[in-house]
């Protein structure tokens, strides 16, 4: 058994973190390898022996996991910008801390707004449809001009 404080993990996470996780020496990681979540009783299981949690979003974090939970829990991070599936009155009361990310999505979500704005104006999506389906004949003035954003306002 390791004297090294325990950290579950419930997905397996994106490759440069995931690279980082593994690196890791000062804690014993243990980890749902899945990019899918993990089950609700398999996570039940897994934080009975935890001293630090890694959640996502889709983890509830309520009563019956904090009873399932390693008396020596410390620490619940989740890796996404809101909280609303913790209990967070719970793990106050259990003194333990919380830890969050957020505006890590706050550029992409720009970013993203930008793109869906400019392929909706371009018709990007009905072009794409044509072109895969085998049925694009040709240039055409009449087909996915679209509207150029050109002396328009824009407002996000």
């Amino acid at each position: 058994m390791s004297s090294r404080p325990v950290l579950f993990v419930t997905r397996e996470l994106p490759a440069l973190a995931q690279r980082r996780l593994e690196a890791l020496t000062e804690v014993e990681v243990r980890q749902h390898r899945q990019i899918t979540a993990i089950g609700r009783s398999d996570l039940l299981q897994a934080v009975a022996s935890a001293d630090g949690l890694l959640c996502m979003l889709s983890d509830k974090i309520d009563n019956e996991l904090l009873q399932a939970a390693n008396p020596q829990l410390k620490v619940i991070s989740t890796c996404s910008v809101g909280y609303d599936h913790i209990d967070t009155d719970l793990v106050k009361q259990r003194g333990l801390k919380l830890g969050y990310t957020p505006n890590v999505l706050t550029d992409a979500t720009a970013d993203t707004t930008v793109l869906l704005a400019l392929m909706a104006s371009r018709r990007a999506k009905e072009a794409l449809d044509i072109v895969h389906s085998g049925r694009g004949g040709g240039f055409s003035l009449s087909t996915g001009l679209g509207t150029q954003f050109t002396d328009k306002t824009l407002g996000i």
